[in-house]
């Protein structure tokens, strides 16, 4: 039921950019073969729950990468490693990834890219 929620607010809070951000999901699922993107609820009060990051917006995270030139960054609590992945692969970087989840970070390091 949570999972539904999530979907529900997602459609609510990317109202005006719904379209973008569809795109963006779709384009970039099928690119980096991630269709069904993971999520993994907690129910715990001091972690939340891990949920990716759409596409789009990591998109904008890349630019801004580029615009800058940095050349590595660390993303801390990296889930399932959707954003360390992409920034590696589009901007040719070295990322770093730290997940406390011991589940999620053995699936992430299962999907992890070369960078």
């Amino acid at each position: 039921m949570k999972k539904i929620n999530y979907f529900l607010n997602f459609i609510k809070s990317y109202r005006l950019l719904f379209l973008k951000v569809l795109f963006f999901e779709i384009f970039y699922s099928l690119r980096f073969r991630d269709l069904i993107p993971l999520m993994k609820i907690h129910n715990h009060k001091s972690r939340t729950d891990t949920v990716p990051c759409t596409y789009y917006f990591i998109y904008k995270i890349s630019k801004f990468i580029k615009k800058n030139r940095i050349i590595s960054i660390v993303d801390v609590g990296s889930g399932y490693g959707r954003v360390v992945n992409f920034l590696s692969i589009s901007n040719k970087i070295k990322c770093h990834g730290v997940e406390f989840d011991e589940e999620v970070h053995k699936h992430a390091l299962k999907k992890k890219k070369k960078n």
